[in-house]
């Protein structure tokens, strides 16, 4: 017997949206690696030494192509949210504009487990508002925002996940896998955030759950902290200052001066660095762009000859411990660098097709 909410839908969207022969989503676990203390944690059997990340597979799940269809609507409202960054470029463009100096303060804040502390009737009500105030920007594919609301509804309602042999039922907030977690979560934020952007920052920007925050005074400053804290019973910030007068953020570090400020590259102390090693079957061609892209970066994020020179030899550094024995550096026509690939070490095996 056809529900309710189902005999309302035209059957050719019916039959896009459903899954014939769905699969329980499953709970799997990843290791932080990067929070290991050193490399001999990964032999022991001692499980409080691991710090994981819980990811629900929803794969071929009965809402795969629902949430599917609603991230597609969804993520065109993103772009409405003020402080949202969707790249490093854009934060670098909003900083440009907002002109820091030595006499201003500047700090990172980062949500502590965003996606399991998401208020999924916050979040609903985000999207609900800015699909109202963007209804006529937004491609909603001939359904209304009330259908809409209904499909996410019953896509948080079916939050049912297996995990060794045993089924369970996340009771609040999303989860990593989850085709709308991204969306849902940032929405959210901006909820959260809405306080701080009234106070009237100098520059106010975030990444899905890390924030940049720049002010006039340290009062201003504590005073965005203590704001975003007392926003959700369960949503709480941590704060990074300037080390060495050096702030990181996404992969770019930042340094106040009187004139103004600088921009370098940034890599974390516990990335691994590990990218498609030079040995690899990859195509040469997807080794050749991967380089240059590196490159390409670790120069575009500099502000200074020095900044950037320091940024191109860790680059080097970095492809070197892959295999790429010798980069040659030369210039193309914008002046960003173009990397050459030369003398690099070739495999000394092969199978001989009998």
């Amino acid at each position: 017997m056809m529900s309710d909410k189902a005999k309302h839908l035209q059957d050719a969207s019916r039959c896009k949206l459903k899954v014939d022969l769905p699969t329980c989503p499953v709970l799997y676990l990843l290791i932080k690696t990067h929070k290991l203390v050193s490399s001999d944690d990964l032999a022991s059997n001692d499980p409080s030494l691991f710090k994981v990340r819980h990811i629900i597979s929803c794969v071929d799940g009965p809402m795969d192509r629902i949430t599917w269809f609603l991230t597609l609507i969804f993520n065109q409202l993103l772009k409405q949210i003020p402080a949202h960054l969707t790249n490093t470029q854009m934060f670098l463009d909003r900083l440009r504009t907002a002109q820091p100096n030595s006499a201003c303060v500047m700090e990172s804040f980062d949500v502590a487990a965003l996606y399991t502390n998401v208020s999924n009737d916050s979040a609903m009500q985000a999207i609900f508002e800015l699909l109202t105030q963007h209804e006529g920007e937004t491609n909603m594919y001939g359904f209304r925002k009330e259908r809409l609301m209904t499909l996410l509804k019953e896509c948080l309602r079916c939050s049912i996940f297996r995990w060794s042999g045993k089924y369970y039922a996340q009771i609040r907030g999303l989860a990593m896998g989850q085709r709308l977690a991204p969306s849902l979560a940032i929405a959210f934020m901006s909820k959260v955030e809405a306080p701080v952007s009234d106070l009237g920052p100098l520059l106010y920007c975030r990444y899905v759950d890390d924030c940049f925050v720049l002010c006039s005074t340290q009062e201003e400053m504590d005073k965005c902290f203590e704001l975003l804290n007392a926003q959700s019973e369960y949503i709480k910030f941590t704060r990074e200052k300037p080390k060495e007068k050096w702030l990181p953020f996404l992969n770019v570090q930042i340094h106040l001066s009187e004139n103004g400020y600088i921009t370098k590259w940034y890599q974390k102390p516990s990335g691994k660095n590990i990218l498609v090693h030079y040995l690899s079957s990859h195509p040469s061609h997807t080794k050749r762009t991967l380089i240059r892209n590196m490159f390409r970066t670790a120069t575009n994020v500099c502000m200074g000859r020095e900044q950037r020179e320091e940024s191109r030899n860790l680059a080097r550094q970095i492809a070197i411990s892959n295999g790429y024995e010798t980069v040659a550096q030369d210039r193309d026509v914008d002046g960003t660098g173009l990397v050459v690939l030369c003398n690099a070490r070739k495999a000394t095996s092969c199978i001989q097709r009998p």
